[in-house]
């Protein structure tokens, strides 16, 4: 429960930040909270956790995939939808420009594999995760799980020694990776999540060794003190969460936002800009657009997560147990079949 508040604040931190950015209209004083940006930081610290615990409990690597596609996709499209008639509707999201292709594109949220623009800038870190759940996947595939979280600690360490000032000449070619694979950017922050959860069983001596891996990876990629403070701070924060003991964050409210919070994060920024924009043009103060917004998006994340996210994942989660199941029959029949065969 603590970790779906954390969630529900990391995605109001993201929405504060972008309400407050970017969403005003060119030459609009505005005051803005650029740290709710490290709201994604958190994001991928806690997907790390949830996801290797999710991971754990898993047999198959095509269960596992389908059970992200079940749960990812559907909001998703709703969100692009929402999105793309934001933009078309409003006219005053001038930065996204649309055209058949990019829409296309961003229905498969691998658009940023071809360099196509992201139709909500938002949907960026989706493809981070999809990255990051293939890596996952592959260790289901070989029946190695418990190797994901040493093979991550493992290329992170790998990682910041090449990123370090003076080994750039001696791993040629090595700051390039992260074009052609993005998630190496971002991997310390999934490494330290999952590292949490590994630390509740076992190997807990190394979740400090591994948390000062991750910052020294993030200090080699450029990022100064301050973020740096902020994001280590994060991470105690989620060892805090995880362990029970934020027992605050215990409040029904907060849960609540945790679980809107996927759909809040898809839904609010075009729809969110499209508002603050048009209340500024018809002569509102920049807050009640603001607020506006923000109650408007919670209200489309509300009826998206109720009406789409979770029966959509419930439908499909069963379906694909029940094609699992089959397949399981099918393949038990085939072995049982051939078995008698080898008798006669």
């Amino acid at each position: 429960m603590q970790l779906d508040a954390l969630r529900g604040l990391a995605a109001v931190a993201v929405v504060v930040y972008h309400y407050t950015v970017f969403a005003p209209m060119s030459g609009v004083q505005a005051a803005g909270f650029h740290d709710g940006k490290y709201g994604v930081h958190l994001f991928f610290m806690i997907s790390g956790f949830v996801i290797l615990m999710s991971a754990s409990r898993q047999s198959s690597s095509t269960r596992f995939l389908w059970g992200r596609f079940a749960r990812l996709y559907p909001a998703y499209w709703v969100a692009l939808l929402l999105s793309v008639a934001a933009v078309l509707v409003s006219g005053l999201v001038p930065e996204r420009p649309l055209s058949l292709g990019v829409v296309i594109a961003n229905v498969t949220m691998l658009q940023t594999a071809w360099d196509v623009p992201n139709v909500n800038s938002s949907f960026w870190t989706l493809y981070i995760e999809l990255l990051f759940y293939l890596c996952v996947a592959l260790t289901l595939a070989i029946r190695r799980i418990q190797w994901l979280p040493w093979a991550m600690a493992a290329v992170v360490l790998f990682d910041t020694l090449a990123v370090f000032p003076q080994a750039w000449d001696r791993v040629p070619g090595w700051w390039k990776l992260p074009l052609y694979f993005p998630l190496l950017r971002h991997l310390y922050l999934f490494t330290f999540g999952v590292w949490v959860y590994q630390a509740r069983t076992r190997w807990s001596a190394m979740l400090p060794v591994v948390a000062m891996l991750c910052l020294l990876n993030a200090y080699g990629r450029g990022v100064e003190l301050y973020p740096l403070a902020i994001i280590a701070s994060l991470g105690l924060v989620l060892y805090a969460a995880s362990s029970g003991w934020l027992v605050w964050l215990e409040n029904r409210w907060l849960i609540w936002l945790g679980t809107i919070s996927y759909s809040l994060y898809l839904v609010h920024e075009n729809v969110g800009y499209a508002i603050v924009r048009t209340a500024t043009k018809h002569g509102w103060p920049l807050w009640s657009g603001q607020w506006l917004a923000a109650l408007v998006s919670v209200l489309v994340a509300v009826v998206v997560t109720y009406s789409v996210e979770k029966p959509a994942h419930r439908i499909l989660r069963r379906w694909g147990a029940s094609h699992n199941h089959s397949d399981e029959v099918f393949t038990s029949m085939v072995e049982q079949r051939n078995a008698k065969r080898v008798v006669l």
